[in-house]
């Protein structure tokens, strides 16, 4: 008997409830739980990810993601800036993209990964969509006011310059990067001051810096027939089924 791993966590170990779905196809699967979805009409989208079985069903909005691989400074800071407030949260989030050859070399890269084919349950809901294939080289505009390359970049700001750490909270972030640190250079500190003069404190600075207008991210509503950009990263809050992606043919 085939099962559906039904779940809200992102513990690699998989944990969540098993429904059973007896023999059933995998198309008949996708069409018992999102009967909307075309596999002939629809671009598809895709997630690398632990092996959690042949299909997964998971509602992102009910659980806390972390960032996988680095620091969460930025994820709680950019959920949490006015000028992100109609796009889906990435902490509530699940991670995807749009080519198929950039997810499957990722998944090789990490091992025990598989790649996944990543179904909304509901028509029409919401994906954010990164300006590149990697959401921490898309923000151009932060790297050229602050003279970085990537978000690791700006992590290092964070914990070098402003004393953030793993374990602050987000009021305490925006606390402590409202204040100098010791340790940063006063040549540095002045585009810092340029931001505050403009926009009234750095925490109202980073929010204008990392607008998502400014950076080159939209937002979509996912359809049969809506066109996906070629490699891109993607994120959605929706309920979505996810189904072992060798068993559709990729």
């Amino acid at each position: 008997m085939k099962y559906i791993t039904e779940s809200s966590n992102y513990d690699k170990n998989g944990r969540g409830a098993s429904i059973g779905v007896g023999d059933m196809k995998p198309l008949d699967i996708i069409k018992k739980y999102a009967p909307w979805f075309d596999m002939n009409e629809a671009d598809i989208i895709f997630r690398g990810m632990y092996d959690k079985g042949d299909f997964y069903k998971i509602d992102p909005s009910s659980s806390t993601r972390v960032s996988a691989n680095t620091s969460n400074y930025y994820t709680l800071l950019i959920d949490s800036f006015e000028s992100w407030g109609e796009y889906p949260k990435r902490s509530n989030s699940i991670i995807c993209g749009s080519s198929r050859i950039i997810t499957k070399s990722y998944s090789y890269k990490f091992q025990k990964r598989d790649m996944y084919v990543v179904i909304p349950l509901v028509e029409d809901c919401e994906f954010s969509i990164a300006p590149v294939d990697d959401f921490w080289e898309s923000f151009e505009n932060v790297n050229d006011e602050l003279s970085i390359d990537t978000l690791m970049e700006f992590n290092l700001i964070l914990t070098q310059y402003f004393n953030v750490k793993e374990t602050d909270t987000l009021i305490e972030i925006k606390d402590k990067i409202n204040l100098k640190h010791g340790d940063m250079p006063d040549d540095y500190w002045t585009s810092f001051q340029n931001g505050i003069d403009k926009h009234g404190s750095v925490y109202e600075y980073f929010d204008y810096i990392f607008s998502p207008n400014l950076n080159g991210f939209v937002k979509i509503q996912y359809d049969n027939g809506t066109v996906l950009p070629k490699h891109r990263e993607l994120w959605t809050d929706s309920e979505c089924l996810l189904v072992r992606a060798s068993l559709l043919g990729y």
